[in-house]
């Protein structure tokens, strides 16, 4: 990460650097070119030099013309300075003449009384040569300062206006960081805000879905729409496109007959002209927030303490926000060369810029949640095919300007080649190539993979690398898996993961396996790693885990790092939900769970379909091994369990092993489909005493329900309730 930080702070040094380039006409300077611009017209007979570098002598009328302009509109505290560039314009005149501030006052006085004063002398005629110096008109001198200054100060505003966007977003990144690392810091500060106003504050913008999903795709019929933001995430980028909107359409100063735009509509043309300058340099200025927002090794991700999910929002959020700007950039300069499109298309920037508007378009277009759910890997590819093309495009549009607004595509550059050369450095850190053992657990389509790690690599609860399968077909390809940490590894040095087969790769891994005798079969791997933050569950008094079917990596890290030093005096408790459709997974799952059975905390399992060869019949002879006391829906489960044990011992063909059932006597096995909502809520309540924490890992619309239900039982403990969450949502 030293590494990381270095190269960004390179580049916003570099940006910061370049802003010396950026030089926008101040009122003085406005005024200096103002008079040179009205002058421009009239004749003298005395002339030497050129309209706008006009010689210096002090018998030249169009010279004593243009110091009497800046002596009648300069500001008193503007004019020395005036003067000083006046004279800077003096020492390239030919033949050259030297003056100084002094004696261009003296010179003043002397000419001011004889000059022509074109607005009071009726007689006064342009087109004849000029024997006398003239005093220009006044309101065409305004006209023309107001002219240069009103364009300069949208110019120049519009750098501020691109930056205060980008500075709004750093202020909620600031903020969410505060939050993230005073849970971490100083967690008993962090957990002394609570009450009805804070709960209701976080039920209202923070914690909650907007429409009850988040990691849940919306659909309508068939159509993948996309993913929602959560309430907080829609607030922040709420507040990111109305800043856009307002920023693009305010301080404006358009009026008529401006020297600036000639054409007959001369509102519009102004208008289209200053708005396409805005939007087309706070749509340069997005680029490399775009491209960091989207990097796996985005130094802000252990600033803020978010996940990558939620970057990958804003990156998604942000690279629209960008393109629309390009657009309207694009539309306003099409309309401005309407009539002379023919020529304007023939030049590289014109048809470049062209080509970076479509391009990104077709991305937008093309990264829309249908096509990458459907076909995420063709997605990635294209995108990076388009990334590139969408940046050359904007390189060759701005080259032409002597290296303005460069900086923002070095920068783009720049990070995108220092988060893959990270990458490449995190992927040599594991080892260049390892062997991969792996294992089919077909009654579920599981695959257990486990890679040795060298002893410097060290993983922790919530860890999650990118996995590369050196195979003829996919290995291109990088998935992301969660780590199962188990401190008893530590002398082992292994990793393991466990992979449901899907589609693509992970399907393409279970055929390959499933045609071994045994199930087992060894690949080689790249790994990319350790990526993820570790949930701050150890600060809290009270920790909820919640898992569904292969999130239990999540489950087991997490409840083996907590529980390892509970003791019978501690106050901690640490409670472990794990959802499954089925009993297969505590077949693969069995060893892991017997190392922490006989910890102190409490492991709930809840097997919410049961296979027909596992149900017991009505009339079987159930023998209840269990306390009187036991309420009736433990009953029933004792008894399920203890059937179909004694039924698995007389099938010895079944296909799964029910003796786990009596191996995990320390865990409660339950046999239906839990309400996760009265679980919540009454984890909440009972630990209203001291601090809780809940932590969810598992399908999507489970997620989004546990997330709806902590924001809607705040108020049931008298304490901090924090949420936590681990969902690889890339899509």
């Amino acid at each position: 990460m030293l590494v990381k930080n270095f190269v960004l702070a390179l580049f916003f040094f570099k940006s910061w650097c370049t802003a010396a380039k950026y030089t926008f006409f101040s009122k003085e300077e406005s005024v200096y070119w103002a008079c040179l611009d009205t002058l421009n017209p009239y004749i003298f007979t005395n002339d030497l030099g050129s309209a706008y570098a006009p010689n210096c002598q002090p018998t030249r009328n169009r010279f004593l013309s243009w110091l009497i302009c800046n002596f009648d509109h300069q500001k008193p505290e503007d004019l020395d300075k005036s003067l000083e560039k006046i004279i800077e314009n003096c020492e390239t005149s030919v033949p050259f003449y030297n003056h100084t501030v002094p004696e261009l006052h003296q010179l003043y006085e002397k000419v001011h009384s004889s000059a022509i004063d074109i607005d009071s002398d009726p007689s006064f005629d342009p087109t004849k040569n000029q024997t006398k110096p003239v005093i220009p008109p006044r309101r065409k001198v305004e006209r023309f300062t107001r002219a240069y200054y009103s364009r300069a100060r949208s110019e120049s505003r519009t750098r501020l206006y691109g930056g205060a966007i980008f500075i709004y977003f750093a202020g909620c990144m600031l903020i969410g960081g505060i939050v993230t690392w005073s849970k971490i810091l100083c967690p008993r500060i962090a957990q002394r805000f609570v009450g009805p106003k804070i709960n209701a504050f976080r039920k209202l913008f923070t914690i909650p879905t907007v429409s009850k999903k988040h990691t849940e795709n919306m659909r309508w019929k068939n159509f993948i729409i996309g993913l929602m933001p959560t309430r907080a995430q829609t607030y922040i980028l709420f507040g990111y496109f109305a800043l856009n909107v307002i920023l693009s359409c305010v301080d404006y100063d358009i009026f008529p007959d401006n020297f600036y735009t000639s054409s007959k509509h001369q509102v519009a043309t102004q208008t289209a002209d200053l708005v396409q300058y805005r939007t087309g340099v706070i749509s340069t200025i997005h680029t490399p927030v775009v491209f960091l927002l989207s990097g796996r090794n985005n130094l802000l991700l252990y600033l803020t303490g978010w996940p990558y999910e939620t970057f990958l929002v804003y990156h998604k959020w942000t690279a629209r926000g960008m393109w629309i700007h390009a657009l309207v950039h694009s539309a306003a300069y099409t309309w401005l060369e309407i009539d002379s499109l023919a020529v304007v298309w023939k030049m590289q920037y014109w048809y470049w810029g062209g080509i970076a508007t479509i391009v990104g378009g077709l991305m937008l277009f093309q990264a829309s949640s249908y096509f990458r759910v459907k076909w995420y890997e063709i997605f990635k590819t294209i995108h990076f095919l388009f990334s590139a093309l969408y940046i050359a495009g904007l390189w060759y549009h701005l080259r032409i300007f002597n290296g303005l607004w460069m900086e923002y595509v070095y920068a783009s550059i720049g990070l995108w080649c220092g988060d893959h050369l990270l990458r490449i450095c995190r992927l040599l850190w594991f080892g260049v190539v390892k062997r991969a053992d792996c294992e089919l657990f077909e009654e579920d389509g599981t695959i257990k993979m486990t890679i040795a790690r060298p002893s410097t690599w060290k993983p922790f609860p919530g860890a999650f690398v990118y996995i590369y399968v050196l195979r003829p077909y996919g290995f291109w390809q990088s998935h992301p898996f969660t780590i199962l940490f188990d401190e008893n590894d530590a002398d082992e040095k292994k990793i393991h993961i466990y992979i449901k087969a899907k589609k693509g790769l992970t399907a393409s891994l279970a055929k390959s396996l499933s045609k071994m005798a045994d199930k087992k079969q060894s690949f080689y791997v790249f790994v990319e790693g350790p990526y993820g933050f570790e949930a701050p569950l150890s600060k809290y008094e009270n920790r909820l885990i919640i898992t569904g079917g292969n999130g239990v990596p999540t489950g087991f890290s997490n409840y083996s790092n907590l529980t390892k030093n509970l003791t019978e005096t501690s106050r901690e408790t640490v409670k472990w939900i794990w959802i499954i459709r089925d009993c297969s997974p505590l077949k693969w799952f069995k060893d892991d769970l017997l190392e922490v059975q006989d910890r102190l905390g409490e492991i709930d399992i809840y097997i919410t379909r049961m296979n027909a060869n596992d149900t017991p019949s009505s009339d079987d002879n159930v023998d209840l091994k269990q306390e009187d006391d036991l309420s009736s829906s433990e009953k029933k489960n004792a008894a399920i369990i203890n059937q179909i044990s004694e039924d698995n011992a007389a099938d010895t063909n079944s296909g799964t092993s029910f003796s786990v059932f009596k191996e995990l006597n320390k865990i409660n096995i339950y046999f239906e489909r839990p309400d996760i909502q009265a679980l919540v809520m009454s984890e909440i309540q009972n630990n209203s005493k001291g601090s809780t924490a809940i932590l969810s890992c598992g399908p999507p619309k489970m997620i989004d329900e546990i997330r709806d239900t902590v924001a809607n039982s705040l108020n049931l403990s008298d304490s901090r309730v924090d949420y936590f969450e681990e969902a690889q949502v890339w899509s």
